[in-house]
């Protein structure tokens, strides 16, 4: 694990997405009782960072919610974002004159992130992400999966209903997720329903026992309840215990291998400009607010 942490900005999620997402613990409703003006933040080289960066209702989080350390963490990663930015706008020779500070960094992080790319100039062969897999293929050993899809509905009859329409199908799997992109109240609607591959003890009991009880293809006939609703089930495929095939990893591995060679890059050019800024903390992330 790199101290620096600097990969973190541009694979996993940036600043900005962190305080961006609805569904962070901390998020807060706001209202007029807690309306709070912009605040300031940090001063990186004299280029000051204010909380407009973020969403009203996430700035107000981080100044209300936050613990300290979440508040250290955010701030650590403002500055590893505007260092990797003010390099990016050197490095190209580019006027850093973008004064919507959420448009400067999402901008300045892909201007970063093609630097690296073209800097390493290199590609993640097959050969090299097959080495990997065989230097650590216990890391791909898994226990029996299944390969399925569901749809999620809280009536009754209206999964009886669905369940029909799919009997009644030629194409049963296209019909599935057809009705599940238009009925399924969970995420994995947009999709069709698509679940990937997993163990069936993930699942609750009533989904567990059902989906075992399938064969591949085939689906359930009547509702499975269970405490979120009532699923009809579609298994597409079973793969006993074993390693995971190298074809089906291959694409993640090498995305790994480049975010490896990336972060190596990140390490050595951005950790002694950081080490060398000017930094100011304009936020006391001991004061209670």
């Amino acid at each position: 694990m790199l101290k620096t942490n600097f990969m973190v900005f541009l694979f996993f999620f940036t600043t900005l997405q962190l305080l961006a997402s609805d569904k962070h613990p901390h998020s807060i409703e706001q209202n007029a009782s807690t309306a709070i003006t912009s605040f300031n933040l940090l001063k990186v080289n004299n280029h000051l960072i204010s909380s407009d960066i973020f969403p009203t209702k996430k700035a107000k989080a981080l100044r209300y919610k936050f613990k300290k350390n979440e508040k250290k963490v955010i701030l650590n990663q403002l500055i590893n974002d505007e260092i990797a930015i003010q390099y990016a706008f050197t490095y190209l020779k580019l006027d850093d004159n973008i004064s919507d500070e959420k448009k400067r960094l999402a901008y300045g992080l892909k201007l970063i992130d093609k630097i690296a790319v073209k800097e390493l100039f290199t590609t993640i062969s097959d050969k090299n992400a097959s080495d990997y897999y065989t230097a650590h293929k216990k890391d791909y050993w898994h226990k029996k999966m299944y390969e399925a899809s569901h749809i999620l509905v809280k009536d009754e009859n209206l999964s009886k209903s669905l369940i029909k329409k799919i009997r009644a199908s030629k194409d049963k799997t296209k019909v599935f997720q057809t009705l599940a992109k238009k009925h399924s109240t969970d995420l994995a609607a947009k999709n069709g329903g698509y679940l990937g591959h997993f163990e069936s003890k993930i699942m609750v009991k009533p989904f567990k026992d059902a989906l075992e009880k399938l064969k591949i293809g085939d689906f359930t006939k009547s509702p499975v309840k269970t405490k979120f609703g009532y699923h009809i089930i579609l298994l597409h495929n079973i793969a006993e215990e074993g390693y995971i095939p190298f074809e089906r990893i291959k694409d993640e591995i090498k995305f790994k291998l480049a975010n490896d060679k990336k972060a190596q890059w990140f390490e050595k050019k951005l950790l002694p400009l950081k080490k060398k800024a000017k930094i100011d903390y304009l936020f006391d992330v001991n004061k209670s607010y």
